[in-house]
């Protein structure tokens, strides 16, 4: 990812409608963020809330009532698209350009998904190592202090929902992404740059610009897999 100075940071271009791999559609915006589908969706309805302007975590965003309502708003779409299922929340905050905890992109992003499992249980190894505490999303910056965190929520249905950070003394890697991948037994397709999974991608599109739900809930889909 190319720092935002000189005009190349892919996700400022994709805030200012400037999107350039064909899955960059804005679906819905407020006046500071929009929500677009992610590129390395293992499973469809997989959303991100981009802030318009350049930072680096959502941490202090001075738009944070705007945030949560906003995210709360996209996060209801999600769930009545895929038959009420939960909706996850999890921001990578990095605090560097480069940085792993940033995943590769230097542009702040919330992680909406749509899942009847939790995530915890399948949260890497490194996590043993974490100390997590509660925290409302507002006040992360509080907690993070400026250092690098993880933050996950499982109710991104509520605008003020309680969820969970870690500061990070040692980074890994799309974390979270790894975390999904376990939960639907895809382990070694975690990474986004391996497996963009753009047919997701445009599903997700597709469902989210129409007002007829899903054919298959994620309950249904994963007793369909352990069944199989």
């Amino acid at each position: 990812m190319v720092d935002a100075t000189n005009g190349q940071c892919q996700f400022c271009a994709i805030a200012e409608g400037r999107g350039t791999n064909g899955v960059d559609e804005i679906l819905q915006e407020s006046e500071n963020f929009v929500a677009v589908a992610s590129v390395g969706s293992l499973t469809p309805g997989w959303m991100l809330i981009v802030p318009k302007s350049h930072q680096l975590s959502l941490a202090g965003s001075p738009a944070m009532e705007e945030f949560e309502a906003f995210s709360s708003e996209v996060a209801e779409r999600i769930s009545a698209l895929f038959a009420g299922a939960p909706v996850r929340a999890f921001e990578h905050g990095a605090n560097r350009d480069g940085s792993p905890v940033g995943c590769g992109v230097n542009h702040a992003h919330l992680h909406l998904l749509p899942s009847t499992q939790s995530l915890i249980p399948f949260f890497p190894n490194a996590s043993m190592s974490l100390r997590w505490e509660t925290s409302r999303f507002s006040d992360v910056a509080g907690r993070a202090c400026g250092r690098e965190y993880l933050y996950y929520c499982e109710n991104a249905l509520d605008p003020v929902a309680l969820g969970q950070i870690a500061v990070v003394q040692a980074p890994m890697s799309q974390f979270f992404r790894r975390a999904v991948a376990s939960s639907i037994g895809q382990d070694a397709q975690f990474d986004y740059h391996a497996y963009p999974c753009l047919s997701n991608v445009e599903r997700t599109i597709k469902l989210y610009g129409c007002d007829t739900n899903v054919e298959w809930s994620f309950a249904d889909r994963h007793s369909r897999r352990a069944a199989a």
